[in-house]
């Protein structure tokens, strides 16, 4: 496409052109006005899409100068800001934007939007040329054309109709049809409800305007909107006989002496065939009018329902509900609209009422389908915003998860092996675990949680998780582990809840007795793997299998056992997110899942991972370099002791009091000298200080996020200016910040996630100036 950008800011003008080029697009401009945007369209060839920064040099911003080109000359604008208040917002969509896009952003999701605002302006001229192009043929068609609203009111009449009716489409306009279109029967007899129905033609009488009888053939069919539903009647009627003998629409005039049809008469031979329930009332709430549709939905013959109470129809709960605005609607003779729930049927109906003939139209059409998307989107949104929630509070939450597991490792190591609460200190640090899964469970869920990957031998792994699994007693377990089964890059913590998700899935399928075969295996095969076969990388795989005997999954369940909150089991426990977490963590480190299944039979549940490439190592090892491990490595190494050999400076950044003392306590009973600061230049003038005087530290340990003043990213890039060669660990209750994920990126040695115990930090320290 041809885009013109405006951005008042050069720097990034150009970085949106380069952006938009390498998409394939063309980018001939970037001006920094709107002044200069609109003399610009004036004497060039008009752009295919404007991108448009609302913040502009000039008199005019960004907004005003959007929509200044979609009035003059139809050029569909998208709009670039950092701004995101409700206010700023509406003007855009005043303007008529085409999209917005909040700044910042990436390349990507510029293409995406690009793409989006081009295709609805493509969709929009197609539809204008469309509607312009059946307007004219409905103007110029012999045939007489008449619309109305599903009310009744008549919205088009083509010029064949005003010749045949005497009215024109002026005077016409927003009478009901009734008083335009008056027909009736040429024997007068009576009119049964239903005889004519929708898309059969009729032979009828119609009154004209001067009081004039006429013959006439029409057809009348509903007309919907792009959702479906139903919104109006078009009839298409003829002199009958023009086509063929004028003689006979003459005779037919002149021997004519019809009786003019009633209201619902005439709403009765329109509506028939529509498909949506209809049900008509009269100012006593007597049935007078219903569809086949609507007999069907009340279970009755329409002979029986006629005369018949309309809300004896309904259980008692709708009355309660519904009968005031029902009542309103009528006495009010103003139209009404609201969502109506049958409890018995469990169906959702968005009812709109109409005053009609002294009583009242209603039109039912069916939401079910609408609503439970609604709800399960609805469930979405509340899991996206508890996401949010979740981050916002991780930080603080495993601070403190940090300072009670610390506290309780080392209440445990200071307790005698005798002490009778031991138990209940192991058993408050195991709850203090399962805390912080939760919360990290909630993460990964919200798509949230990027893997921290580590090398880890798979097979050594899962036995170690088997090894503390507490187990039923009614179940046996089998672990066959192949030999040499590899490593894989993958976060432990991560994949642990996986492992441990599939397990308790197995055990609660298990109603009395049964079995659990968990199998680790290398595999190299090529071929397909699941839906998502395409998007795996190539193999080797470390694969993982979850086997049970239990109830197993019927097959209409089966494809829904990866959707969010879906879940077999109806006690109160059941999440239904426990498989959705393990997809998210599986694709997250790009591997595979899949599940296969029959009633009565079991379950399996596949779990692939990318291998790890073999390290060949030739060289010497050396006290030097920077490590890539963390607490709890699952990485070979040589043993060492913890303790370490000479007294080592370490250089401390965290803004948690309690978290710094807990530190520096644990450091120093290790046998390290220590150092505290609690805001980032602090600790860069601490560390600076210490470099200039030859008193190096050894080692520095930060925290990410120092809410008020500079955080660990900024101190170490500080720091790294000071000295390329410093050791850094970086620790954090965020998670799935990307720092954490890509660590080594920004120049650590290693990652601390919290909480954490006494013993991971210093195996963690220790590990960090002892390796390469």
């Amino acid at each position: 496409m041809r885009i013109l950008v405006v951005e008042d800011e050069a720097i990034v003008g150009r970085d949106i052109q380069a952006s938009l080029v390498r998409c394939g697009h063309t980018v001939k401009h970037v001006l920094q006005s709107g002044e200069a945007a609109l003399e610009r369209l004036e004497t060039e060839d008009l752009p295919d899409l404007v991108v448009m920064d609302i913040g502009l040099a000039g008199a005019m911003d960004g907004i005003e100068t959007g929509a200044a080109i979609r009035e003059r000359h139809s050029v569909p604008v998208l709009f670039l800001s950092a701004m995101s208040d409700e206010a700023t917002l509406n003007r855009a969509k005043q303007a008529g934007a085409y999209g917005y896009l909040l700044k910042p952003f990436n390349e990507r999701e510029l293409h995406s939007m690009v793409e989006v605002a081009a295709a609805r302006h493509a969709s929009e001229q197609h539809l204008k040329a469309t509607s312009a192009r059946h307007l004219g043929t409905l103007k110029s068609i012999a045939h007489a054309v008449l619309a109305t609203d599903l009310i009744g009111r008549i919205t088009f009449l083509n010029p064949a109709a005003e010749t045949i009716t005497g009215w024109t489409a002026a005077d016409a306009q927003g009478r009901y049809v009734h008083e335009v279109f008056k027909i009736s029967y040429p024997t007068g007899e009576a009119v049964g409800v239903g005889d004519d129905p929708v898309g059969n033609a009729r032979s009828v009488m119609l009154t004209t305007r001067d009081g004039a009888l006429l013959p006439i053939e029409d057809n009348t069919t509903p007309l919907r909107d792009s959702e479906g539903s139903l919104c109006g009647l078009v009839i298409l009627f003829r002199l009958r006989g023009e086509d063929s003998d004028e003689d006979n629409a003459t005779r037919a005039l002149e021997t004519s002496t019809g009786d003019e049809l009633t209201p619902w008469a005439q709403l009765a031979g329109m509506v028939t065939g529509i498909a949506d329930p209809i049900i008509a009332v009269d100012p006593q709430w007597k049935i007078t009018y219903v569809n086949e549709p609507a007999s069907r939905l009340l279970h009755k013959p329409r002979r029986e329902l006629f005369s018949a109470d309309f809300w004896g129809q309904f259980p008692k709960s709708a009355h309660s509900r519904y009968y005031q605005r029902l009542h309103q609607s009528l006495v009010r003779n103003e139209p009404a609209e609201f969502n109506l729930h049958l409890d018995t049927l469990a169906l959702w109906f968005q009812a709109r009422c109409y005053p009609f003939a002294n009583g009242l139209l209603i039109l039912l059409t069916d939401i079910t389908g609408r609503k439970t998307a609604d709800e399960q989107q609805s469930k979405l949104d509340k899991l996206e915003s508890l996401g949010y929630l979740a981050r916002g509070f991780a930080h603080d939450f495993n601070n403190l998860l940090t300072v009670l597991l610390g506290n309780l490792s080392i209440a445990g190591m200071r307790a005698p092996d005798d002490a009778p609460y031991r138990a209940e200190i192991d058993e408050a640090k195991r709850a203090t675990l399962q805390a912080q899964t939760l919360v990290q469970q909630l993460l990964v869920f919200a798509k949230g949680g990027a893997p921290i990957r580590r090398r880890t031998d798979i097979g050594a792994f899962v036995e170690r998780w088997f090894k503390g699994h507490q187990r039923k007693k009614n179940i046996s377990y089998k672990l066959d582990l192949e030999d040499n089964t590899g490593f894989a890059e993958v976060d432990p913590e991560q994949c642990r809840r996986v492992l441990s998700n599939l397990i308790v899935n197995s055990e609660q399928a298990i109603a009395d007795t049964g079995s659990i075969q968990v199998k680790v295996r290398r595999t190299s095969s090529a071929h397909a793997y699941g839906d998502d076969s395409d998007n795996l990388i190539d193999g080797p795989w470390v694969e993982w299998t979850v086997k049970d005997d239990g109830q197993g999954i019927s097959p209409s369940d089966l494809p829904q056992v990866f959707e969010p909150y879906f879940s077999t089991r109806q006690n109160a426990n059941a999440s239904g997110i426990g498989l959705t977490v393990c997809e998210s963590i599986v694709k997250a480190h790009n591997g595979g899942i899949t599940i296969a299944s029959e009633p009565g039979t079991g379950t399996q549940v596949t779990v692939r991972l990318p291998a790890a490439v073999p390290i060949v190592d030739t060289t010497e090892p050396k006290n030097s370099g920077k490590s890539t491990s963390r607490p709890g490595s699952e990485t070979p190494a040589l043993t060492r002791s913890v303790a370490p050999t000479g007294l080592r400076r370490v250089l401390i950044l965290e803004d948690e009091r309690l978290i710094r003392h807990l530190l520096a306590m644990n450091l120093t009973t290790g046998g390290y000298e220590v150092v505290a600061t609690e805001e980032g230049s602090e600790a860069v003038a601490a560390f600076q200080k210490a470099h200039d005087s030859g008193d190096a530290f050894d080692l520095f340990i930060t925290d990410l996020t120092i809410p008020e003043g500079m955080g660990g990213t900024q101190a170490m890039e500080q720091i790294l200016a000071i000295d390329p060669d410093v050791r850094a660990i970086v620790s954090s209750g965020y998670s799935d910040d990307p720092v954490m994920a890509r660590f080594m990126d920004y120049g650590f040695s290693a990652v601390l996630p919290k909480p954490y115990e006494p013993r991971q930090l210093l195996e963690l320290v220790e590990e960090v100036l002892s390796s390469r």
